[in-house]
Parts: structure tokens; sequence; C-alpha cells
């Protein structure tokens, strides 16, 4: 079943060498190669590490997001991934970005 997909790429460095466009980007090929209708918002958010983003603020800018724009309008079902420490690990990088593609075709 073709499906509406949105995603939101959150990332505040418009450089597109960045991995959340990078990961953005993946997500959209994956459902675009299902031939599923993808549209993109491009947003400036928060820009700290993830974990500590997670822990100290409870993601609320996040949650904020999701019950008061996204669900208030109808969009859903909502789901977000939000990853940290990206700069360190090329490896690590490659895995998000060949899971973000799966995740994108509807697998995972």
């Amino acid at each position: 079943m073709k499906r509406r997909i949105l995603v939101i790429d959150g990332h505040p460095d418009p450089d597109r060498a960045r991995l959340v466009h990078a990961l953005a980007d993946r997500y959209s090929e994956g459902a675009l190669s299902l031939e599923h209708e993808v549209r993109r918002i491009d947003l400036a958010t928060m820009g700290m590490p993830a974990a500590f983003y997670a822990l100290w603020f409870r993601s609320h800018s996040v949650k904020s997001l999701e019950r008061n724009i996204l669900k208030f309008v109808g969009i859903g079902p909502v789901h977000h991934i939000l990853y940290g420490a990206v700069e360190q690990n090329a490896a690590k990088r490659e895995r998000w970005l060949d899971n973000m593609f799966v995740l994108g075709t509807g697998g995972g």
C-alpha cells in the first residue's frame, strides 16, 4: 500500500554534510524506493548531545512537536529517533544510514 510520509529534519546547521540531513535523505530514499509519497520539512532545532537532551530535558521539544502540532492536526503515526556523539565513529554513522534506509522501506 502506498503511504504518505512526512520527514522532518530538525538540525540547526544547514551544512548538508551533517548526519541528520544524511539520515533524512536515506529514510526518504528508502520510502521512495517503494514509491511512497514523501514530503520533507527542514527546521532548525536545538544543537546538543542527544543523550543529554533526552535525559536532562526528557526530549520536551520533540514531545511537544508531536503532541501539540503533529497529532493535533491528525498526522500519525509519529515516530522519532535521537542520535548523539555522531562525529566520533564513521562505522557507526554508516550503520545508522543503512538502518534509516531500511526504516524508510517499512522494515526494521
